[in-house]
């Protein structure tokens, strides 16, 4: 990663597009074991039903992005992810609340996700952001562990 030009005091947010499928594939890749490649980052963002937001440092680097689908009224984030320097910063708030946003502005009723128990500092961002749990689902990650379901109401 190219954290020294993705890291700084500032980020600024915007929209990501099939021409940043590169950036997110290549953070996607340094923060999960198994990630989407770019061409399928460059479908998903070509697609309107995607909706995908990064949050790109002073000199221009992806510091992280969140993606998400949305469908019949609904919006699942599928990937949050933030640069493993630039963590601890705010970024993965940011870019929630910025979907979150957009959600409700597209008259967005719901919100859901799939997140590790192990991953504290996933939960405490979804607990933060009134996130509920709704339901567990058994092995739900390649490595047999479960994934806690969390809904979000947003009318």
């Amino acid at each position: 990663m190219e954290s020294d030009q993705a890291c700084g005091p500032r980020f600024v947010l915007r929209r990501l597009d099939p021409a940043d499928a590169e950036a997110v594939s290549r953070l996607e890749q340094a923060c999960f074991p198994s990630g989407w490649s770019a061409g399928a980052y460059a479908r998903a963002l070509a697609d309107p039903a995607f909706l995908a937001w990064g949050a790109f440092g002073e000199q221009g680097g992806l510091a992280g992005y969140i993606a998400c689908q949305t469908a019949a009224g609904e919006l699942e984030v599928l990937n949050v992810a933030v640069d493993p320097a630039c963590r601890g910063r705010g970024t993965a708030s940011r870019l929630l609340a910025e979907v979150l946003h957009e959600a409700r502005e597209k008259s967005i009723e719901k919100c859901c996700l799939e997140v590790r128990p192990s991953n504290a500092p996933a939960l405490r961002l979804y607990l933060s952001a009134g996130f509920e749990q709704a339901g567990l689902r058994r092995r739900y990650y390649s490595d047999g562990e479960d994934a806690l379901v969390m809904t979000l109401e947003l009318a």
